[in-house]
C-alpha cells in the first residue's frame, strides 16, 4: 500500500501520529480517492479532520469545510483551512446538537468510524445534518485482508501503532459488513474504491515463512484479500437503487492535480 497510516478521531495522540502529507498523484491512496468523490464548491463536514491536510485541499477546491476533531492541538492547525473546527469527542457528544440548523452536501469519515465505540449512532446523528441530495464519503480498513487472516491462522493478533491492527481500532469492517452498516443507516453505496496491498506485504506481523504455499495459492483466489482500505461514496437509499458507478458526483482528476500538501 502506498497509503500512509490513516487519521484517527478516536485517540488524541493518534491524530498527530497520522499527520502525513497527501499525494494526489498516488494511484493507491485513500485520501486521493475521497477527494475525487467530493464535488468542488461543496459544503463539507469533515469528521476527524486532524491538522487539516484534506481540509486545505478541499478549500482549494472552493469547498466550505467545517471540521470535527478530538485533539485540540490538531484542531488549532486545521482552523487555518476551515470555516470552523469543533473539538468534539464523538463518543461523548452529538455533533447535530452542536451544529443545529446547519446543512452539508458531503459528510466525510476518513478512517474514523473504526475508532468509535458506537459508529452507527455517530453516523445516524451525522445524517441529520446532510442535505436531501447529499452524500457520505467513508474510508475504513479491511479486516479481511489476507495478512490478517494468515496472522489469525497462526494464532497471532499483534496490535501496532498504526495500520490494520491499530491498537485504537474498536470496530472492524469487511466489504459485506460495511455495506450492511451503511444500509442499516438508510444509505446505499454508489461508488466503491479500494487501496490495495499484496498478500504478505502489509505491516501485519506473523511468520510468513511458515505459511504453506498451497494456502497462499488458495487465499489468492478469495475476494478482497488484497484490499487494504475500502473507500466508498453513499447516498440515502431510494426506491430503485442505482447501479454502482465508477465515477459519481466526483471532481475531475485533472482539477485535483497540483493541490497536494
Amino acid at each position: 500500500m502506498t497509503n500512509l497510516p490513516a487519521r484517527s478521531s478516536r485517540r488524541p495522540a493518534a491524530t498527530l501520529v497520522y499527520d502525513q502529507p497527501i499525494d494526489l498523484n498516488a494511484v493507491n491512496d485513500s485520501h486521493a480517492f475521497m477527494l475525487k468523490m467530493i464535488a468542488p464548491g461543496s459544503r463539507v463536514l469533515e469528521y476527524g479532520c486532524a491538522t487539516g491536510r484534506m481540509t486545505e485541499i478541499m478549500r482549494r477546491m472552493k469547498c466550505s469545510v467545517t471540521g470535527i476533531e478530538i485533539n485540540p492541538e490538531a484542531a488549532k492547525l486545521a482552523r487555518a483551512h476551515a470555516l470552523a473546527v469543533h473539538v468534539i469527542d464523538l463518543d461523548a457528544e452529538r455533533v447535530s446538537q452542536r451544529l443545529a440548523g446547519q446543512t452539508f452536501d458531503v459528510l466525510v469519515f476518513g478512517d474514523v468510524l473504526e475508532h468509535l465505540r458506537d459508529p452507527a449512532t455517530v453516523l445516524r446523528d451525522a445524517l441529520k445534518l446532510l442535505a436531501p441530495d447529499g452524500s457520505v464519503v467513508v474510508s475504513v480498513p479491511n479486516m479481511a485482508h489476507a495478512d490478517v487472516r494468515l496472522a489469525l491462522l497462526e494464532g497471532q493478533v499483534n496490535y501496532a501503532d498504526w495500520g490494520l491492527l491499530d491498537r485504537t481500532h474498536l470496530r472492524w469492517f469487511t466489504r459485506d459488513s460495511l455495506e450492511r452498516f451503511l444500509s442499516d443507516a438508510g444509505l446505499e453505496v454508489t461508488e466503491w474504491r479500494r487501496t490495495v496491498r499484496a498478500v504478505t506485504e502489509s505491516e501485519v506481523a506473523y511468520d510468513r515463512e511458515a505459511v504453506p504455499k498451497a494456502l497462499l495459492q488458495w487465499l489468492a483466489r478469495q475476494p478482497e484479500v488484497t484490499t487494504y482500505q475500502f473507500v466508498v461514496q453513499a447516498r440515502r437509499r431510494r426506491a430503485t437503487a442505482p447501479a454502482l458507478a465508477g465515477q459519481t458526483h466526483s471532481a475531475n482528476w485533472a482539477d485535483l492535480k497540483g493541490l497536494a500538501v
